[in-house]
């Protein structure tokens, strides 16, 4: 996660009597009726989406991804933009189940890497972690970590390779829905990042998240997840939660929007921006700049770029096209003025030479 945590966004699709209306909302001081009903008269009606997640779920997985422009592609309900880091060492394998708008991913990813991603405005992400450690929104994440991701709230991570999660992405007016039927809401969550306390509903969120797919040694097929009810599961840990969720403390510009920009910065150009650029990019000074990579990439802008750049170019290089590029022209258009250098730091992230990789993925022989 996260997130991711990060493209396509899903919401669900429900009937007209399904969806959420203000107008026939009941006073707070007299009653608050269960979000779950059969026959509410405000809130969602959760037997109605079972119903549609019946006919319109879709899963696919395990599919195999190599390298971060497949990964990023496979990853469900979430705008990832990702760097390999490391030589791939392991299979990277992706699942993935939808209904409606709600959309879950298990992955396990055999590269290290680091990412970015943005939840959008009408998406709410509930993640929990599985396997090793990483970093995500500069705090250490341990294996059975509960996290949440409000909505509009920035996503970034370091993680190392054998890295394993599933989330589940869910569209907020449902979770707002869910939380207003227990008398709470999720405001408070706008644009925030949070580790769950250890409380039953965070464990019982943790397990419907992790539990979504379940491999069998036989087939290694997985079972979808119940989509329908994470809208009241994520809205019953965040409720429970709600006294440990204080409000952060604001500052002008936080690391991962400062990391963000950048990115974005690097997106739109093509290329490693300079410190210059990126200072101006982000409105900070230069040792600010500085402990915003540190603390969400554990390295500095120039070491984060230099990995950025070199993962795309072995996206060039193995990409559509390719028979018509060189390695050279490659290297000199994301900013290498020393092709040993670069040949070099490419072969210490990718296992391989850059012309070796061109070779094998264009059918022409390598040179040299």
């Amino acid at each position: 996660m996260g997130g991711f945590l990060v493209p396509c966004l899903c919401s669900p699709v429900v009937s007209a009597e399904a969806k959420w209306n203000r107008s026939s909302m009941p006073d707070r001081e007299s009653s608050v009726q269960p979000w779950v009903s059969s026959s509410p008269t405000w809130g969602w009606n959760l037997t109605a989406t079972v119903e549609q997640e019946r006919e319109q779920a879709e899963a696919e997985g395990p599919v195999r991804a190599q390298g971060s422009s497949q990964y990023e592609g496979a990853v469900r309900g979430v705008d990832i933009r990702a760097v390999q880091t490391q030589a791939t060492d392991g299979p990277t394998l992706v699942s993935t189940a939808a209904a409606g708008r709600i959309a879950a991913t298990s992955v396990s990813v055999g590269f290290a890497f680091t990412s970015t991603s943005v939840i959008n405005d009408d998406v709410l992400a509930a993640s929990v972690v599985t396997a090793k450690h990483s970093r995500w929104c500069g705090q250490d994440i341990e294996a059975g970590d509960v996290l949440i991701h409000g909505p509009q709230a920035l996503h970034t991570a370091s993680n190392p390779e054998g890295f394993a999660v599933t989330f589940a992405v869910v569209p907020t007016q449902d979770v707002r829905a869910a939380s207003l039927s227990l008398g709470s809401g999720i405001e408070h969550l706008t644009g925030r990042f949070v580790r769950l306390p250890s409380t039953p509903a965070t464990r019982r969120l943790g397990s419907t998240v992790a539990g979504a797919f379940r491999a069998t040694p036989e087939s290694h097929l997985f079972v979808p997840p119940p989509l329908a009810s994470m809208p009241a599961v994520v809205a019953d840990a965040i409720d429970a939660s709600s006294h440990h969720l204080e409000a952060p403390r604001r500052e002008s510009i936080s690391d991962d929007a400062i990391v963000a920009v950048c990115v974005d910065l690097a997106e739109a150009t093509g290329r490693p921006p300079g410190i210059a650029e990126m200072r101006v990019a982000a409105h900070v000074s230069e040792r600010r700049l500085r402990t915003a990579f540190v603390q969400t990439y554990g390295v500095p802008p120039i070491v984060f770029f230099r990995r950025w750049a070199l993962d795309r170019a072995y996206r060039q290089l193995t990409g559509q096209g390719n028979q018509s590029i060189t390695v050279t022209e490659t290297a000199m258009g994301l900013g290498f003025g020393h092709l040993g250098r670069f040949a070099k730091y490419y072969n210490l992230q990718f296992g391989e030479r850059p012309s070796e990789t061109l070779a094998r993925s264009s059918g022409r022989p390598p040179l040299g």
